[in-house]
Parts: C-alpha cells; sequence; structure tokens
C-alpha cells in the first residue's frame, strides 16, 4: 500500500510519523510525504540517517492547485500518483486569532486542491481526513458522529474554515463512493499520555498557564474557601492525547473494510468519528486536579452561566478579561457552551487493536508536564 501523507509537521503528524518510522507492519508499506520545499533539508537528513526504505518526500504546496512543484513531477511523481492507494490529510492551519481569510486559504482551499488531486488518483481506495469536534460551534445539545450542520454558529474563523473543509470532504465521498473516506473529528489535543509532552500549549492549557498564578500566593489561596470561574457545570472537555490521536490513524486503517451490498454500491463508503479519551473532563474536574497538583486546597465553584444577566453582563466581561492576558476569547464560549460531544462509534471501529485512554489514566502525567513547563 501506498499512502500520501500531508501535515507531518503538525502536532498529530510529527506524532503519527513517529509511528510509521518505528511500525514492523508501516515498514511493509511505503509512505509519501508531502513536505514544503523548507523543509527539504531536514526530512532528507532524517531518511537517509534512518536509512528508511519504506518513507520518502515529495516537495509541494497544497495552496497551488498542482500542488507539487516541478522538482517532484522530475522525480517520478506522475506515476506514483496512479499508485497511491490512501492520502492521510491531517495538513491544517490551527489558530484561534488568525482571520477567516488566512484560515479559509489553507484550510479550504488546501483541501480543495488536495480532492482535486485524489480524484486523478486512479488506484486510490481510501482518505483519512483529520477534522475538529469544533465544527459542532456553538451547538447547545448532544453533537454526535452523525451530526454536522446543525444551524450552527461558530465562535472562531479556525472552526468555521474546518466546518467549511469537512464539507468539501463530505461531497467528495458523495462523488467517489467506491472510495473509503473516514473522517476523524479529533477532540482538544493535550500531551502525550505516557509522558505529558505537549509541543503546543493553547486551548485548556490557557486556563491551566493562569491558574498558576494562585501558586505564588498558595499559602493566602489556601485560607480561602473557594473560587469562582465561569464554567457550565455539566459540559465536558472533549480531550486526547496526542499519541492516541496519532494512533489512531492506522488503528482504523488495519480494520476489515465494510462490505457493501450490491444494492448500496452507489452510496458512500463514508464514516465520522469523534477522537476523544473516555470519561473526559468536566471543566472542574480539570481545575481540581490542577489545583492538587500545586499542592493548593480550593473549591472551585461556577458562576451562574445560565442567569440572564451573566450573558448580558458577566460573559462581555470575562472577554475583556481573557482579551487582556492574549488568551482567545473564544475560550469563554467553550467554557459555558451547553453542548456536549458524544463518541460511541470508535471503540467499535478500533476492534479493541488500539484501547482507548481514559482521563483518569493520564490526567497527572499531562498537569504535572504542564506546571513544570509553563512560562509566564
Amino acid at each position: 500500500m501506498i499512502t500520501l501523507v500531508t501535515g507531518i509537521t503538525g502536532l498529530i503528524g510529527s506524532e503519527y510519523l513517529k509511528i510509521i518510522m518505528a511500525s514492523s507492519s508501516a515498514k511493509k508499506e511505503r509512505y509519501i510525504l508531502l513536505i514544503r520545499e523548507r523543509h527539504e533539508e531536514y526530512y532528507k537528513d532524517l531518511i537517509e540517517n534512518h536509512q528508511w526504505d519504506h518513507i520518502e518526500y515529495r516537495i509541494g504546496d497544497l495552496l497551488s492547485p498542482d500542488i507539487f512543484t516541478a522538482h517532484s513531477k522530475q522525480d517520478g511523481l506522475e506515476e506514483d500518483l496512479g499508485k497511491i492507494d490512501r492520502i492521510v490529510h491531517l495538513a491544517a492551519l490551527y489558530d484561534l486569532k488568525a482571520p477567516y481569510s488566512k484560515l479559509f486559504k489553507v484550510n479550504v482551499v488546501g483541501t480543495q486542491n488536495l480532492l482535486f488531486l485524489a480524484a486523478r488518483m486512479k488506484s486510490l481506495k481510501e482518505v483519512f481526513f483529520a477534522s475538529t469536534i469544533a465544527v459542532a460551534g456553538n451547538w447547545q445539545g448532544i453533537f454526535s458522529e452523525a451530526d454536522f450542520d446543525l444551524g450552527q454558529e461558530f465562535p472562531d474563523a479556525y472552526s468555521q474554515s474546518k466546518f467549511e473543509s469537512e464539507k468539501l470532504v463530505r461531497d467528495f465521498a458523495y462523488k467517489r463512493p467506491q472510495v473509503r473516506v473516514t473522517i476523524a473529528r479529533f477532540g482538544i489535543v493535550v500531551g502525550h499520555s505516557q509522558t505529558g509532552h505537549m509541543s503546543r500549549m493553547d486551548g485548556p492549557y490557557f486556563l491551566l498557564k493562569h491558574l498558576t498564578l494562585l501558586k505564588k500566593q498558595r499559602d493566602i489561596v489556601n485560607q480561602l474557601p473557594f473560587i469562582y470561574f465561569p464554567y457550565q457545570e455539566t459540559s465536558e472537555i472533549p480531550i486526547v492525547p496526542v499519541d492516541f490521536a496519532a494512533s489512531v490513524i492506522n488503528g482504523l486503517k488495519n480494520q476489515k473494510k465494510h462490505k457493501k451490498e450490491k444494492k448500496d454500491i452507489d452510496q458512500p463508503s463514508l464514516r465520522v468519528l469523534h477522537i476523544i479519551a473516555k470519561h473526559p473532563p468536566t471543566h472542574k474536574r480539570l481545575m481540581d486536579d490542577f489545583l492538587r497538583i500545586m499542592g493548593i486546597e480550593l473549591e472551585v465553584r461556577a458562576l451562574p452561566v445560565n442567569n440572564p444577566l451573566f450573558n448580558s453582563f458577566l460573559l462581555p466581561l470575562t472577554k475583556k478579561i481573557l482579551k487582556k492576558f492574549s488568551i482567545p476569547e473564544s475560550l469563554a464560549d467553550y467554557m459555558t457552551s451547553k453542548g456536549r460531544v458524544t463518541s460511541h462509534l470508535l471503540e467499535g471501529e478500533l476492534k479493541k487493536s488500539i484501547e482507548i485512554p481514559q482521563y483518569s489514566e493520564f490526567s497527572d502525567t499531562i498537569l504535572e508536564y504542564s506546571l513544570k513547563h509553563f512560562k509566564h
């Protein structure tokens, strides 16, 4: 099998590279990494130093309609395009502060260009697309794998751009029913479940970082009976450790394909999965655990976020405070949302080939790493 991989330099992509370079089953296949020209020297040395016969790279740019440069075409790419069996599309721009125009160009146009290329691949059998649970936007109810366009609005341009790019992939699945398409909506990616290592500390890390301010006044803080934060008491944080997120990509590939009945031959072979940890924490649980790690005995209580007064006065004030600390204002929307992302299909699809981690199994590891590496 020949797999074309995009986004190998990203958060999940770099972890995925570790898997395919070490896995015995992956070494029996062939992987083509799509990289930009500025990364060529690094990957050339990496591949040569490790003497990987199953991993190679091509220079290209998803923002270009042709994607691949003339250099790659001279390297036998056209012949390879006819042999590629699978695409793993991990490339995306993740920036909660970026304007929609910039995010649209990378996340939507980049995906569109790749799908145009995919349409030319005669041997293509599978497409794996990395989406995000952020496509649920501000939906205030349960958002399952079967849900997509529910009329939700989006608190930031990133979520909207990923919604639009997922729409393109879904359309591709209907136009190419013979290709098995997997849309993996990854939860909020956190550190490695075994080491806690995280190369990009954002999302819930924004909140945790500012909780460390309490540590400096721990003796005084421990005398307080409680502290208020704006969060929805019942909502959960759908997190996923980065190593598990990466392992799912090939874990799903290795499962048997669903056989199509003759009457369903023209129906799309599309599956949507939510990649999140089991029993994810509530906002209170996450903050309680982090305070415990810091040695702070303080009860966290929720502000009355369901009170109309909160939405008209306290929520705007909270966003102003977040902005002052260079924290994306959309964090307030997520913390006060009644929305809940469910994951009912993943375990069945993995068929126990990979164990889905529970929050309680890796929480101390990622929180202790965070505390050690936060810089103010």
